[in-house]
């Protein structure tokens, strides 16, 4: 009889994070910062990582960029390996504030791939 041993990988763990600074008024523009990390318990990521934006009525999107992400509308996507304990560079997401927008608007961002079971994060 062969004894065998499985040592089974840990998968990657991103997770999200979405931040903004100052206070946004309305008929102004604000900017939103989306950050993306592993956990240093996890594994490289592999494959496509991709960011999705939600709006809610009231902002609209003017630009979303960041450095080696490809971005379309209100989704960026990546394809290097994010290794365990890093982040991504960050997405600067800049929008529109409709001078009718209600007092107060939660956003939410997703993150998907990579290996890793998806990740969302709210800023209000």
């Amino acid at each position: 009889m062969v004894n065998v041993t499985l040592t089974i990988a840990p998968s990657p763990a991103i997770t999200v994070q979405k931040t903004h600074s100052g206070v946004f008024s309305q008929g102004q523009a604000g900017s939103y910062t989306i950050t993306v990390n592993n956990s240093p318990t996890g594994s490289p990521t592999s494959g496509t990582v991709s960011v999705t934006d939600t709006l809610p009525s009231g902002l609209a999107l003017v630009s979303m960029a960041g450095s080696g992400w490809s971005c379309l509308v209100a989704t960026c996507t990546r394809s290097d390996a994010l290794a365990p304990g890093s982040s991504y560079a960050s997405i600067t997401m800049n929008v529109n504030v409709a001078p009718t927008a209600p007092p107060q608007v939660i956003i939410q961002v997703s993150v998907s791939g990579g290996g890793s079971a998806p990740a969302n994060a709210s800023d209000v």
